[in-house]
């Protein structure tokens, strides 16, 4: 309710919904166990040790794509032509994610409304809940020119209590946790 009540339901859903696009892109990176690029330095300090099945051109365990490869015909998820699981409606309306996004107004509503620090913000956390290195770097980047305090920064990257945030920041990292809590 304090979410709801200090956000709106436009933008509550709309951050909600970059936390969970971060948080798809952290599983799908921690699953390829993705690393940064040599040449980057990385800012989120986690005890991390390269696994022996990382490829050194992808710096991952997926191989570097062909750009030249046409992708392959057939691949319909796995029942039939029609695409299967892939292609069904998750929840008969009015329930499920797609009703909620009828609520939603989009990222430049949710900057414009809320400013890109904030945005930064719940990009950070949901990088730190995964503890995704890769989301973390690049995101912090753009959050410090963003206008995200350094403090605040570092309040998420080691996991400092809330208590000297702004009350939008401190409920933001809170409903993040909710959300890793609940998976």
């Amino acid at each position: 309710m304090r979410a709801l009540r200090l956000f709106g339901e436009t933008d509550l859903v709309d951050a909600v919904d970059l936390m969970a696009g971060y948080a798809g892109t952290a599983v799908n990176l921690t699953a390829a166990n993705q690393w940064m690029p040599p040449q980057m330095k990385q800012f989120l300090p986690l005890p991390f040790t390269m696994a022996d099945d990382i490829l050194p051109d992808s710096r991952s365990r997926i191989p570097v794509s062909n750009p030249n490869a046409r992708p392959q015909q057939g691949n319909t998820g796995g029942e039939g032509a029609n695409g299967g699981m892939y292609r069904r409606t998750l929840a008969p309306p009015p329930t499920g994610p797609g009703s909620m996004g009828r609520f939603a107004a989009g990222l430049k509503s949710l900057e414009a409304s809320q400013g890109k620090a904030l945005v930064a913000l719940a990009a950070l956390v949901t990088a730190r809940l995964h503890d995704q290195p890769y989301d973390w770097t690049l995101t912090e980047i753009a959050a410090l020119k963003d206008g995200l305090p350094a403090a605040t920064i570092d309040s998420v990257r080691h996991n400092r209590p809330t208590a000297r945030l702004s009350d939008k920041e401190a409920i933001l990292i809170q409903f993040g946790l909710l959300g890793i809590l609940l998976c």
